[in-house]
């Protein structure tokens, strides 16, 4: 036992005990509305994003050579630009234009639209996605119309 007293119990102070309440704790309704703030200002971002990758779809196929081998760059460009709209617009509730967008990137991918018409294809989804940005079109029922059309369109220019 005479072991035993030869060492010192060292407590060290507790200083998170102070800096943490003992009642409460963080505002739910603050955090809540903190988070649906942030969310807005991306929203507005939104807009810009998908505007500055559709006007990215029309320059990479600007002068879109008639080669299939020739164009495949400029498509595959086309692409990647379309699959970050499909993406961020189910990020933020535009599932229409998720949908265009996952439609002209199918178009893109197969090669199955007639080269001489393929440029008008690829026109009528970036400028239907335009406009349902612009009309802020959310819901399924106002671009359906718009959906359907594209579809029957593209169906009418395979190869």
């Amino acid at each position: 036992m005479s072991e035993s007293s030869n060492f010192q119990v060292i407590n060290p102070p507790n200083t998170l005990k102070a800096k943490v309440p003992q009642y409460g704790g963080p505002d739910l309704e603050k955090i809540k509305a903190t988070a649906a703030s942030g969310l807005e200002d991306l929203r507005n971002e939104f807009a810009q994003w998908v505007a500055a990758d559709l006007t990215a779809i029309e320059e990479a196929l600007t002068g879109l050579p008639e080669d299939p081998q020739e164009a495949s760059s400029a498509l595959r460009a086309a692409q990647i630009h379309a699959k970050e709209i499909k993406g961020q617009a189910a990020n933020f509730d535009y599932p229409l234009l998720g949908q265009t967008a996952q439609m002209l990137f199918n178009c893109l991918e197969s090669n199955s639209v007639a080269d001489g018409k393929r440029k008008d294809v690829i026109n009528a989804h970036v400028g239907a996605m335009r406009v349902m940005l612009a009309q802020n079109m959310t819901g399924k029922e106002a671009a359906a119309p718009i959906i359907a059309a594209l579809a029957e369109l593209t169906a009418k220019t395979r190869v």
